[in-house]
């Protein structure tokens, strides 16, 4: 609790610094793939909740299989993939200023890229507002911002 609090202090201390010399907080580092990442968290949520309506809900995403890098995964397995991903990992990576970190987020918009253009072949999902949302999430990831990557 007192670290928490510490925390807290010293981020208000500079803070105050940084008003008093009229400084601004530093620029966010690659604006466009930040909004691009937090649009893709936008879309896997949209396509859920179009999954929901649609018939395909929760459950019906954890019985539903398919295969995945040699292995049977469920759809909703795959969209928690997604959604990791645009709530943890690329903001993380993003945040962490690494070298290839940029790159990772590359690779990994890729994979997710693959698995969800399987999803997409399933016959279950033919002519559904579900499917119609996962192709808009993967027109999304194909369009990832590489001016700055």
């Amino acid at each position: 609790m007192m670290r928490l609090i510490r925390r807290y202090g010293r981020a208000f201390r500079v803070a105050l610094q940084m008003t008093r010399r009229g400084q601004k907080p530093p620029a966010l580092q690659y604006p466009e793939l930040q909004a691009w990442i937090q649009q893709m968290d936008r879309l896997v949520e949209a396509a859920c909740v179009q999954g929901d309506r649609g018939g395909f809900d929760r459950a019906w995403r954890e019985a539903l299989r398919v295969r995945l890098d040699g292995r049977d995964t469920s759809v909703e397995a795959a969209l928690a993939a997604l959604r990791y991903h645009a709530r943890q990992e690329y903001p993380s990576l993003l945040r962490s200023g690494a070298q290839h970190n940029l790159l990772a987020i590359q690779s990994s918009n890729f994979n997710d890229r693959y698995r969800l253009s399987r999803l997409l072949e399933l016959p279950e999902l033919a002519d559904s507002p579900f499917q119609a949302a996962l192709a808009d999430l993967l027109a999304h990831l194909d369009a990832i911002p590489f001016s700055k990557v």
